[in-house]
């Protein structure tokens, strides 16, 4: 009898413990769908712009790669210099530069 009551209590702490990862990670889902879905606003890309002004340009382009691939339609490239490209955002008109290796194809 005690080895069922051992085992119907590891039973409900797992299930427990598998609802709780669900519903976080549920959570976590939500978040991130909400976020591609807000849009993308002037003070967003300011901040983006900021990274680049610290030379954090790594960040820069990260922040900039992520913005492209849940909104591609809003950017579009403007100018090709060398392996640098000019884009521009289509709702706000803000401009940046960009390597060509970083930009989504």
């Amino acid at each position: 009898m005690d080895k069922l009551l051992k085992q119907a209590y590891i039973k409900s702490n797992a299930t427990r413990l598998l609802k709780q990862a669900y519903i976080k990670s549920s959570a976590v889902r939500l978040l991130k769908q909400a976020e591609t879905q807000a849009p993308i606003t002037i003070d967003k890309l300011k901040k983006i712009k900021e990274l680049s002004d610290d030379k954090r340009y790594g960040a820069k382009a990260n922040e900039l790669r992520k913005l492209i691939l849940s909104r591609p339609s809003e950017f579009y490239i403007d100018s090709e210099e060398g392996n640098i490209l000019g884009l521009t955002h289509r709702p706000t008109n803000f401009k940046f530069h960009l390597p060509r290796e970083i930009y989504p194809k």
